[in-house]
């Protein structure tokens, strides 16, 4: 639903978060001249090398999409109903949406008000012996306090799933996110950082038997247990010789217990061969955003009754998202008021993400409620307005959206 119908916004959220030019043009017309398979082959292959030496990653496993790399994460831990996962409750539903599927018991921890990234003080109580994993979101590309949330996660033997769709190539304490956690999880969709053409996603790990369970479900395998057959026939029917016929173990083995059975998560040549090309130029795009991102910063954290996003001095925030939050006390005006300023008067796009997944429908069907996660509710609520960012925003247009903020909070105090 289009809520923005009827107005013509001088400042729009750009629908494609990365550049793109004739490098990657060429890069998809040499696949598609090449006479080779366009399904899957070198370039997947390449692109996966590069992205985990990228992280400092042992594997990397790519994906149709952010979200089956979430999915291929909940799979291969072979989580399922009765299992318990806590997880953040400020992130996009992809992140939630398997362990709803598979009736896994999720359990929201809260948010720090200024990164509205998972507080790790409010993770221990909700621990219980059917606990089997933690699920963290790096908002906006800010990184989660890793060394707090492994600490638990190992203290309590948990795996931990860090969803990273913002953050590809930010850092925590010198370390690439995607080194970090058990199972990091990224998204190459068209707004992110960099994108392989408008969807994609991978899983990056350390742990061998994981990313060979993760090679497994990616396309079309099961994981589980089986028992070899004394011998390797179907009836009268031996198995055919030096032809590949899709037979898998059906001639040896019999599954004696199924946990998963994947399905088609490959990403194409094109989307491999586009991927090396964009992942050249991450770092680029990067700084573009931490160029327009400090002088956001350095504006608003002049104005009283504004804050920005805290980054710690030692992180590296890559600024998928900038959010900045109000104080309504202080400005005289209430999150809706202050939104409608910025769109109708000053003609600036405002897409505030994410909605709070405990009071969201399908979570509310689950039994969730407001009150489990208040401070993630009250920032959003009261205080959270994301404005746009975008490496190709010009210098003219930052300025523009500086002065329309400032001058909207201005108004308002000024107004009280």
């Amino acid at each position: 639903m289009n809520f923005n119908v009827g107005i013509d916004f001088l400042i729009k959220e750009n629908p494609v978060g990365a550049i793109f030019g004739d490098d990657e043009i060429n890069a998809v017309a040499r696949v598609m001249r090449s006479g080779k398979t366009l399904a899957y082959g070198e370039n997947r292959d390449q692109f996966e090398a590069e992205f985990a030496e990228y992280v400092g990653a042992k594997h990397c496993i790519t994906t149709s999409s952010g979200t089956t790399a979430l999915d291929l994460a909940v799979m291969i831990l072979c989580l399922k109903e009765g299992d318990e996962v806590i997880s953040t409750p400020q992130s996009f539903r992809a992140t939630y949406l398997k362990l709803a599927s598979k009736n896994i018991t999720i359990k929201f921890a809260d948010v720090f008000p200024d990164t509205l990234n998972m507080d790790p003080s409010t993770i221990e109580d909700k621990i219980t012996d059917r606990t089997r994993a933690i699920m963290i979101m790096d908002y906006a590309g800010n990184p989660n306090d890793m060394d707090a949330i492994m600490a638990i996660a190992r203290k309590h033997d948990l795996k931990v799933i860090e969803d990273a769709a913002h953050a590809p190539g930010a850092s925590y304490r010198g370390r690439k996110i995607g080194s970090i956690a058990d199972l990091t999880c990224f998204s190459f969709q068209s707004l992110k950082n960099m994108s392989l053409g408008g969807e994609g996603g991978a899983v990056t790990t350390d742990d061998d038997e994981l990313a060979a369970a993760a090679l497994e479900i990616r396309a079309y395998g099961i994981l589980g247990e089986k028992k070899e057959r004394e011998t390797p026939c179907i009836g009268p029917y031996k198995p055919l010789k030096h032809i590949y016929d899709h037979a898998s173990f059906s001639y040896t083995h019999d599954w004696t217990h199924i946990d998963e059975i994947g399905t088609n998560m490959r990403i194409t040549e094109m989307q491999a061969a586009i991927g090396l090309v964009q992942l050249a130029k991450l770092d680029k795009f990067n700084e573009m955003r931490i160029a327009i991102a400090k002088k956001y910063n350095e504006a608003f954290n002049r104005v009283e009754g504004l804050r920005t996003l805290k980054i710690d001095p030692q992180d590296r925030c890559v600024y998928h998202l900038y959010p900045v939050f109000i104080d309504p006390e202080i400005l005289g005006v209430d999150l809706q008021g202050f939104i409608d300023y910025l769109q109708f008067e000053k003609r600036i796009q405002i897409i505030l993400r994410f909605f709070p997944a405990t009071v969201s429908d399908y979570m509310v069907y689950k039994g969730h409620k407001l009150g489990e996660s208040p401070v993630c509710e009250k920032v959003w609520f009261e205080q959270q307005v994301n404005i746009p960012i975008n490496p190709k925003m010009t210098e003219v247009e930052v300025a523009y959206v500086i002065n329309s903020v400032v001058e909207a909070a201005e108004h308002f105090k000024s107004n009280k």
